[in-house]
């Protein structure tokens, strides 16, 4: 993973982390982990920078769990007209698995097969957010 600058590059971002440091601490949730559908584009032009997004979905998740947690689907398309999706999984382990058994493929964008399945899992259970 590329290493950060100690400083921002803009000002419109050191804003935007000023703002976010006076913000109060996330206190740990309650009940069910938030859902998130992760929608990734699997299609050719994707593949150089997959491993890095398989790595960083795994910090994502390990960070979340010290504050109740996140459920993650991971949606892909990739070539002509095929598209996944993963069960809701929280163990950061699994998705880096499951990430790292996807190959990209050349093909189309599919966001309306993506939007369309995150309306029927939203009808399921309450989709917090999809990425």
């Amino acid at each position: 993973m590329a290493n950060l600058p100690d400083k921002p590059a803009n000002a419109e971002v050191a804003a935007f982390l000023s703002r976010l440091n006076s913000l109060p601490a996330v206190r740990p949730g309650g009940g069910k982990p938030g859902r998130l559908l992760f929608a990734i584009d699997a299609t050719a032009s994707r593949q150089p920078t997959w491993d890095r997004a398989a790595g960083l979905t795994s910090d994502m998740l390990a960070a979340v769990k010290q504050v109740g947690g996140l459920a993650i689907s991971l949606a892909y398309y990739r070539g002509h007209g095929e598209m996944a999706a993963t069960p809701f999984l929280t163990d950061a382990a699994e998705i880096t698995r499951r990430m790292g058994s996807v190959s990209c493929l050349g093909g189309q964008t599919q966001i309306g097969r993506v939007l369309a399945h995150a309306m029927a899992e939203h009808r399921k259970d309450r989709v917090a957010a999809l990425v």
